[in-house]
């Protein structure tokens, strides 16, 4: 089974109307796929900028419906409920991790599905970066943490590595 099929197990995006969360220029589902909305950090033209330099095809990032910002995401949709929410490596970047999924809940439909493609940080940039604590979980919580912190910041590109999948 592919990346994207074990993704999307158990959702009809056919019949569906979906969320893709950080989708960039390589969305789970397309537009002629089904009913979806794209969401991300920055407008499509910032992303574009954003990504220059980055090794592809920077107008093959997808229209963004909607910039992520420090309102809450039902905020974002009004009244509107979706039946699933994809995302792709994007919960590794989110500060409040408790309250994020607290959002994504309040906008799903009854029965609705959401479907996190998470990196194994042993394979990846991330292999020397340390693991979150509980501790930090519940004060990004309490704090109601939007953005990183600086040492948030100053980890990632302190412990950034290249890493070769095939040595590992």
């Amino acid at each position: 089974m592919d990346r994207r099929s074990k993704a999307l197990t158990g959702i009809s995006v056919s019949s569906s109307f979906g969320l893709e969360i950080g989708p960039l220029a390589n969305p789970f589902v397309r537009r002629t796929d089904g009913r979806i909305l794209y969401a991300d950090h920055a407008t499509t033209d910032e992303l574009r900028r954003k990504y220059i330099g980055h090794g592809w095809d920077t107008n093959s990032i997808v229209e963004v419906d909607i910039v992520l910002s420090d309102q809450p995401l039902r905020d974002h949709l009004k009244d509107i409920r979706v039946d699933y929410i994809v995302a792709s490596h994007v919960i590794e970047h989110v500060p409040d991790l408790v309250s994020w999924l607290i959002e994504l809940g309040e906008v799903l439909r009854p029965g609705g599905m959401v479907s996190l493609v998470i990196p194994d940080k042993r394979y990846c940039f991330d292999a020397k970066r340390p693991v979150s604590t509980t501790g930090e979980l519940v004060e990004a919580f309490l704090t109601k943490r939007r953005t990183p912190m600086v040492r948030q910041v100053f980890d990632f590109w302190a412990c950034y590595c290249q890493v070769d999948c095939a040595d590992m």
